[in-house]
């Protein structure tokens, strides 16, 4: 009886334990996972922010210029459309050029103001995308992560639990980060401005010695 208990507690501890390794290697074989939403990190980041209220500003002074365009032309049609049942057939014609002339300048200029934002936020925007990029790599490397993807409005990922989204987390860490860093350049900065003060000050004081003992 005493060696058949023996052999059922050993059975029993030898299948625990086997049960532990196979938990232990399904956990490493696992990859660690991460899921950003790729918008919401741009648009949260200090640094995309600044760029966004560069092109917000830029955006109304734009606009201001259209709708001087936009009322220049209706207030030329006004004119035109009271001068045109009385005007002689030559006339009718400069009237349509014109109108046609200041319809095309204001095509041309919303065309013009279209491109010129898309291609400003795209240049503005690379620099921040890859400062995010350059962050979210070191992140990933520190807290272990096997693999991070980025995802948005339209993206591949459908549907995902709500573990796997570490968009917040990776927000604040790197504004965290990139608000000590702007700390350090002020510090710095500070620290250069006093040391060229002293500078300064070191050789008007030679200067003044020197014309002591002329």
């Amino acid at each position: 009886m005493e060696k058949k208990a023996v052999t059922a507690m050993t059975i029993s501890l030898i299948i625990t334990f086997c049960i532990a390794i196979f938990g232990i290697i399904k956990v490493m074989l696992i990859p660690k996972i991460g899921i950003i939403n790729t918008p919401v990190l741009l648009a949260e980041f200090s640094e995309g922010i600044k760029v966004q209220r560069e092109l917000a500003e830029d955006k109304v002074i734009w606009e201001n210029n259209l709708k001087a365009i936009e009322d220049s032309v209706k207030n030329s049609v006004n004119n035109m459309t009271n001068d045109y049942d009385d005007a002689s057939e030559y006339e009718k014609k400069l009237l349509k050029r014109k109108l046609k002339f200041w319809n095309e300048k204001y095509n041309q200029y919303s065309d013009a103001i279209k491109d010129y934002g898309m291609k400003k936020e795209l240049e503005l925007m690379a620099p921040v995308i890859e400062k995010a990029n350059n962050f979210i790599q070191a992140w990933r490397r520190e807290h272990k992560y096997d693999l991070i993807i980025g995802t948005g409005a339209g993206g591949v990922i459908l549907a995902l639990d709500k573990k796997f989204d570490i968009t917040n987390r990776v927000v604040e860490d790197l504004n965290d980060a990139y608000a000590k860093k702007i700390e350090i350049e002020h510090e710095e900065s500070d620290s250069s401005s006093v040391d060229k003060e002293a500078i300064s000050k070191h050789n008007q004081s030679e200067k003044e010695n020197d014309t002591i003992k002329q």
